[in-house]
């Protein structure tokens, strides 16, 4: 995770809120050649539970994952980052299918939408 981290740090200072800079280091990634989704998201889907190693480590990834986004919410200041970090993990899991299914960096503009309506939603400043 050292390439979100980098990212989203360079991201957040235009943004003013990491979470919505999630987005932008996603649409960096959705935009590298050979762009090929998330390997964690492909074994799990691929192997479903038949490889419980596997499967493990693909849901310790995604625990991590969530973790990241609820801490984002955290700093950001935002109300109930736990919640917050479970809707942005929608978010941003459904935009990594859609950018592969796609070929599109596109789905990284929705899911920049989404997570800042998620963070309006959740501002301690309305």
């Amino acid at each position: 995770n050292a390439w979100l981290d980098a990212s989203v740090a360079r991201h957040s200072r235009r943004r003013r809120s990491s979470l919505v800079a999630v987005a932008d280091a996603l649409a960096e990634w959705f935009a590298e050649p050979g762009y090929r989704g998330c390997a964690f998201i492909n074994a799990a889907a691929e192997l479903g539970e038949s490889s419980e190693r596997e499967h493990r480590i693909a849901l310790a990834h995604k625990q991590q994952l969530l973790d990241h986004l609820t801490a984002l919410a955290a700093h950001d200041r935002l109300d109930n980052p736990a919640e917050v970090g479970r809707l942005a993990l929608l978010i941003v899991e459904g935009a990594i299918v859609r950018a592969q299914m796609t070929g599109s960096a596109e789905p990284a503009a929705d899911a920049r939408k989404l997570l800042a309506a998620l963070a309006a939603t959740h501002s301690r400043r309305r």
